[in-house]
């Protein structure tokens, strides 16, 4: 009776052991996906502020630019 349970345990904890290896390769997986998840929101953010800052010095050159054609009117 006592080997058949310690059978059934150590069964059940290869079974757990498994389970958990799979946890530890999907976790891994993861935090591979969040990275690189990561790594591209900060990409997409750095070429949003160069094309907001683009975008600056095109209005600021027509803002400075717009009183000479005004003024050849």
């Amino acid at each position: 009776m006592i080997k058949e349970k310690n059978l059934e345990l150590k069964e059940k904890n290869l079974e757990l052991r498994e389970e958990i290896l799979q946890l530890k390769e999907e976790n891994q997986g993861l935090i591979g996906e969040a990275q690189r998840l990561k790594d591209e929101k900060t990409r997409i953010h750095y070429i949003w502020k160069r094309s907001e800052l683009e975008l600056r010095k095109e209005n600021e050159t027509y803002r400075l630019q717009l009183p000479k054609k005004q003024s050849h009117l």
